[in-house]
């Protein structure tokens, strides 16, 4: 299951049916019983955390991040950011290490693939 976040208005709406505000929204998805990570918005990119310990700091292809969201079982997490304009760009991150994995522009996704963009698409 994915859980996907959106900002808008300084405002984010799940589709899990959760909500929150500000820019040091934190949320959790538990990872196969070993705990759980957690990540925080910050400009241009998220941090990601275990626990207390802080794990990773990743850095979107471009400036504003849109969406994102917790994928393949809350290992990795997807983003979906873009300029003030122009085409967005969506990339699948470790969790564990802040690592990229893929990347691909969010016009490119067709017939569902690749299945971790899929929600992103546009």
């Amino acid at each position: 299951m994915n859980i996907r976040w959106t900002f808008c208005c300084c405002v984010i709406f799940s589709l899990a049916g959760c909500s929150g505000s500000g820019n040091s929204e934190l949320i959790r998805q538990a990872v196969n019983g070993r705990g759980a990570y957690d990540a925080r918005k910050i400009q241009g990119g998220l941090i990601i955390s275990k626990g207390k310990k802080d794990v990773a700091t990743i850095h979107t292809a471009a400036p504003v991040l849109e969406e994102w969201g917790f994928a393949n079982g809350g290992n990795s997490i997807v983003t979906k950011s873009r300029a003030s304009h122009g085409p967005a760009t969506l990339e699948l991150w470790d969790c564990a290490t802040g690592t990229m994995s893929d990347k691909i522009m969010a016009f490119a996704v067709k017939d569902r693939q690749p299945s971790w963009a899929a929600d992103y698409a546009e």
